[in-house]
């Protein structure tokens, strides 16, 4: 019998017995570990003679032994595919290995030494190691363990350590030896890269940065691309500066170089900047100022065109190539209106001349704007006038200006060129600003809300001066003012050549009054808080609006509560006098114009007649349109409270409380009044009897005309115990202004009989008391007849609801009443009451 070895791995082979020989063989490639060889032996001449036996063979894996590698250090600019191979100083069984017979695993790559830069690779297939173009440079490690295929877990690491060099970069100074004529901007006029090297060779621009050292010299450019650019005008002379090159994988490898250039420019030339002047100074202000592209620029002699240009989307422009001479002129152009905002006198250019920096400021004199809303206003068309309203000729100012008329922007403005024809001398002159045209939705004369200063200003010594220096402004901003916020302007002025410009003189225009649709309210205050009759009371109504255009034409109605009549010339409107409609109580101020964001306040008076009721008395006041009758308004209320007279007006209650002995209802003799006793009028107001049962409610109530109800009811709680009222509770009198009136309750001691009534005494079908009910109420009603009582019903509710048994209730009460009639001496009292059985 033989057990052979069981396989480690699936498939592989185990070691072998031959039982013809007793011979154990281990095959070539079987796995390391432990096998069992289970055997029997037996005697052949007894064949039963057996004896079993194990050999146990223990297999070892072969020897692994990864080395270390320090391949020599390499260029991180080119890189290399192939450095080394790890695997070439491995051993499995000492012998090389085969990469059939291994398997490697990198551990741990090489670390990047810059986020995102390549690093270092091997191939854990082949053992190569390579390098990619662009490592920066420094030591990288790679950790990888060489494990047998045989014997998966008979492993051992090793580690490969790369250094990677940084390329020579070398950058060559650039000494022009030529000079170069930079009267025009030029485009890579050199380009330093040309002779710089990275790695011995040319290389591409985005391998490196290039910093200039220092400050570069004036109109030159260091490009990134290494080219050198210098805008126009650069002057004659030899210019200088030093640059650096860094590789941009390896920041600190880098290297410095030289550039000179010989400049000798030989054309005349212009250039400047076109830029809004936001604080006036006369000055451009890189960074603050805002410049201005597309404004044709005019470069004029003796009246003619020589060369034109545009501003630049920097605002900059350029005019090269002329022939020099004297006399020239600028003239600068806004290109939306066509009107000239500015000029550059007498100018003179040699062979050479380079003007550079002719900047120019636009200085708008002003802005048109809304008086209400503060907005710009386009469609305005002014003129510059002498002081007799007759307006200048067109030589008098750049060309353009005489007349204008503003954009969307608003903006106007004249230059006066003084001496330039008789109406402009060069002394100081008068000079007035005229509107000649308004937009519509304006109207057609200066502004109402915001006048103009009165007077002349003199621009020499500029008495408002918003910012002190340079040109007289007359407010800090080229914008317009605010609504609400306006700023001094003038109509006239006193001009002479050498005044600083006047700017910022911004004219409102007042828009046409509209009626809007939202945004109006009233309010209504009056002078006093009570009043009587003859007194006059004063009340103030003040009409507010929320819109940023004026609202008009309105009414202002107001309404007098009634008896009130309206005082002839007490009505001002906002100060002034004003005389209203009246129609009854109705007032109306008629053509009122709300301004914008503002008010208007109407004060009258009205005086109390003998027609006004006491109480409180509502005035209202609103806005109307007054095309189509509707209110623009809620209406805004006051209340005056019209204090009654006594003597004229009330109606005074006396009374009393008497203990009713015969309950009759009325106050027999010998029948006393009942103390401390409680009345109580509808409004609340509690009255206690005195020790005789007397009580008086003073101005008890204000009758109408025909006179008025009054109502008062005694609180049956607060008579003594053991009473009941034996007249009619609550009491109605009818009362007159200025009377008064008596009204007296009845209270007395009365036998209380409690009659209890269920289901059980009424027909089901019917509803109907059952027979014999009648019979027991006259039997009652004869028990009770010479002695005063009072009746108590009670129902007990079990089965049956609310409703029946108060209907039930009423029934009862009937029939008894129709029974007292006939038999009764006194007012029979009967109440009424619910029970549920608990």
């Amino acid at each position: 019998m033989l057990t052979p070895a069981t396989p480690l791995v699936p498939g592989a082979t185990v070691p072998e017995l031959d039982t013809d020989t007793g011979v154990v063989s281990v095959p070539a490639g079987t796995p390391a570990g432990t096998y069992t060889i289970s055997y029997e032996i037996c005697e052949d001449l007894n064949a039963t003679n057996c004896d079993e036996a194990t050999v146990t063979v223990a297999v070892a894996p072969a020897e692994i032994q990864a080395e270390d590698d320090t391949p020599p250090p390499v260029s991180g600019l080119t890189g290399t595919p192939e450095l080394t191979n790890a695997f070439d100083n491995d051993t499995l069984s000492g012998d090389p290995v085969n990469v059939d017979d291994i398997t490697a695993t990198v551990t741990a790559p090489a670390t990047p030494l810059t986020p995102g830069a390549p690093v270092p690779v091997l191939d854990p297939a082949t053992g190569i190691v390579s390098v990619p173009a662009g490592t920066p440079a420094g030591t990288y490690e790679i950790t990888y363990d060489l494990c047998e295929n045989l014997n998966p877990a008979n492993c051992d690491p090793a580690v490969v350590t790369v250094v990677v060099t940084p390329p020579e970069i070398e950058a060559v100074d650039n000494i022009l030896t030529t000079p170069v004529d930079l009267a025009l901007p030029v485009t890579g006029l050199v380009n330093v890269f040309d002779n710089d090297t990275l790695g011995g060779a040319a290389f591409d621009p985005s391998a490196v940065t290039v910093t200039p050292l220092g400050a570069l010299p004036a109109n030159f450019v260091l490009n990134p691309d290494g080219t050198v650019d210098t805008t126009a005008f650069v002057p004659n002379g030899t210019y200088t500066f030093d640059y650096q090159i860094c590789e941009v994988v390896n920041p600190t490898n880098c290297s410095t170089a030289t550039v000179s250039v010989p400049v000798e420019s030989s054309v005349p030339a212009v250039s400047g900047t076109v830029y809004l002047d936001s604080n006036g100074n006369g000055a451009f202000d890189a960074g603050a100022d805002e410049t201005l592209p597309n404004y044709v620029v005019q470069l004029l002699r003796n009246g003619e065109v020589v060369e034109e240009t545009v501003s630049g989307p920097d605002g900059e422009y350029l005019i090269s190539g002329f022939p020099p001479n004297s006399g020239y002129e600028i003239i600068f152009t806004d290109p939306e209106t066509g009107i000239a905002v500015g000029s550059i006198q007498d100018l003179t250019f040699e062979v050479d001349t380079i003007l550079a920096d002719q900047n120019q400021p636009i200085d708008p004199a002003g802005v048109i704007y809304d008086s209400s809303t503060g907005l710009p206003i386009a469609g305005a068309t002014l003129q510059l006038t002498d002081a007799a309203g007759v307006a200048l000729p067109t030589a008098c100012l750049l060309p353009g200006q005489q007349p204008q008329t503003t954009n969307a922007s608003g903006a106007y403005g004249f230059d006066v060129i003084p001496g330039a024809a008789p109406q402009c001398p060069a002394g100081e002159t008068e000079y007035q600003i005229a509107v000649t045209t308004y937009p519509p939705g304006y109207i057609a004369a200066p502004s109402a809300l915001v006048p103009p200063q009165a007077g002349s200003l003199d621009a020499t010594t500029c008495p408002i001066d918003a910012i002190p220096g340079g040109s007289c402004q007359l407010s800090p901003s080229l914008a317009p003012p605010a609504a609400g916020a306006p700023t001094p302007y003038y109509f006239s002025f006193l001009l002479e050549a050498g005044d600083p410009d006047v700017i910022n003189n911004h004219i409102p225009l007042d828009p046409i009054p509209v009626v809007p649709v939202a945004g109006l309210s009233v309010t209504k205050i009056a002078g006093v808080s009570t009043a009587r009759l003859g007194d006059t009371v004063t009340y103030t109504i003040t009409a507010a609006n929320a819109n940023l255009t004026a609202a008009g034409p309105v009414d202002l109605v107001d309404s007098l509560p009634p008896g009130f009549l309206f005082t002839p010339g007490s009505a001002t409107l906002d100060g002034a006098p004003v005389v209203p409609t009246v129609v009854a109580n109705r007032i109306t101020v008629s053509g009122v114009t709300v301004p914008a964001s503002g008010n208007v306040v109407l004060v009258l008076q009205a005086r109390v007649t003998s027609a006004a009721p006491p109480g409180d008395a509502v005035n209202r006041a609103r806005l109307v349109d007054p095309v189509t009758g509707n209110p623009l308004t809620a209406d805004g209320t006051a209340i005056v409270r019209i204090v009654a007279e006594h003597v004229f007006d009330c109606a005074d209650i006396i009374g009393k409380v008497f203990d009713d002995k015969n309950h009759n209802g009325y106050q027999d003799e010998g029948e006393p009044g009942l103390a401390g006793v409680r009345v109580v009028t509808v409004r609340g107001v509690r009255i206690t009897t005195d020790e005789f049962g007397r009580f008086h409610v003073p101005c008890a109530e204000l009758p109408s005309d025909i006179g008025s109800n009054f109502t008062l009811k005694l609180d049956t709680n607060s008579l003594p115990t053991g009473y009941r009222v034996t007249t009619e509770n609550p009491r109605v009198i009818r009362v007159t202004a200025g009377k008064m009136a008596k009204l007296n309750f009845g209270a007395s001691i009365s036998s209380v009989i409690d009659i209890d009534l269920t289901a059980a005494a009424f027909d089901p079908t019917t509803g109907e008391p059952i027979d014999g009910f009648e019979d027991s109420v006259d039997r009652l009603l004869g028990a009770i007849q010479r002695k005063p009582s009072v009746l108590r019903l009670s129902y007990i509710l079990e089965n049956d609801d609310l409703k029946t048994a108060r209907a039930r209730l009423r029934g009862v009460e009937k029939l008894l009443r129709t029974k007292w009639r006939r038999v009764g001496s006194y007012k029979l009292n009967i109440e009424q009451t619910v029970k549920r059985v608990q």
